[in-house]
């Protein structure tokens, strides 16, 4: 019986070293080497991202910055173009035409109805008040860098 078990024991150890010179031999080329798939990868596990709240950054000048009118205000108040760039004012108030005026570049809009655009370009740097004709307290500046 003790030798049932030594001729088992060698024999798995033959198998055993056979498959390993098996998986290790080089192959020559018209060969095959019979091959397993790998095990596919499983992607890599993140912790959950915690949204941060953004803080807000002034714009950079750009070459074109939209100002909305209400019916008292503008929004933004205030703005920043690069030199030659340019500011569009859009009414957006029902039943309240504006007239913008840019007193420093001797301009005014044509009279803006809801949904009408004015277009004013800038070709020097500095800073420049606008104003509306009808509504004293809407008004502004854009700065031209």
């Amino acid at each position: 019986m003790k030798a049932i078990h030594i001729i088992a024991i060698l024999a798995i150890l033959l198998l055993v070293g056979c498959a390993k010179q098996a998986a290790t031999t080089p192959t020559t080329p018209g060969s095959q080497t019979p091959t397993t798939p790998a095990a596919p990868e499983t992607p890599a596990t993140t912790p959950q991202e915690t949204a941060v709240p953004e803080t807000p950054v002034a714009a950079p000048a750009g070459p074109e910055e939209v100002i909305m009118l209400s019916d008292r205000a503008a929004q933004p108040v205030d703005v920043k173009v690069a030199v030659g760039g340019s500011v569009t004012f859009k009414n957006t108030a029902a039943n309240r035409p504006h007239v913008i005026l840019i007193d420093e570049l001797g301009q005014r809009s044509t009279r803006l109805e809801e949904g009408n655009t004015f277009t004013f370009e800038f070709d020097k740097a500095g800073t420049y008040a606008y104003r509306d004709l009808w509504i004293g307290s809407l008004r502004g500046t854009i700065t031209v860098e």
